[in-house]
């Protein structure tokens, strides 16, 4: 059976900043670019952040991206490259995005523009929604937004 991914682009959506309220802290660096990745219980209003980089696909979570400390245009590339741990199936309803996929059907290269206006609070955030056919294990991803590449990001599905 082909697993399935779904990359929820969450700028336009109350998950952005349901948190706005002071509950996600991200740490301060001094200017310099970073990219986070935060995991959400998405069970309670408002969200509640869960420590670590682990997440249970068998429990409401989202899984959340956010990108500090970058120049932003008016037109942004965010670019992601993903390493899973078995194949897998990409849903990406951002009909703007390209999606490329490798013939190993584990490793996947996905590409969209955002908008500045649609950037809140200058904190490009991108969430996704794992579920239960997804693969468990370590997905390893690699981010570019515009020239800033961040590196050996990773997360874990549990079961």
């Amino acid at each position: 059976m082909k697993k399935l991914i779904s990359v929820v682009l969450v700028m336009f959506s109350p998950l952005t900043f349901a948190f706005s309220e002071g509950q996600v802290k991200l740490p301060v660096q001094e200017k310099q670019p970073a990219a986070i990745i935060r995991v959400f219980d998405n069970s309670v209003k408002p969200y509640k952040i869960i420590e670590g980089k682990k997440l249970s696909r068998s429990k409401p979570r989202h899984l959340c991206l956010y990108i500090l400390n970058v120049d932003l245009q008016e037109r942004n590339l965010l670019a992601q490259y993903v390493q899973a741990p078995a194949p897998i199936k990409v849903n990406v309803p951002n009909v703007n995005a390209k999606v490329r996929m490798e013939d190993n059907q584990k490793n996947f290269l996905i590409m969209f523009d955002i908008m500045k206006k649609d950037i809140r609070n200058n904190t490009p955030t991108l969430c996704w929604a794992l579920g239960k056919d997804d693969p468990i294990g370590i997905y390893k991803l690699d981010v570019q937004f515009n020239n800033v590449v961040f590196e050996n990001l990773e997360f874990e599905l549990l079961k």
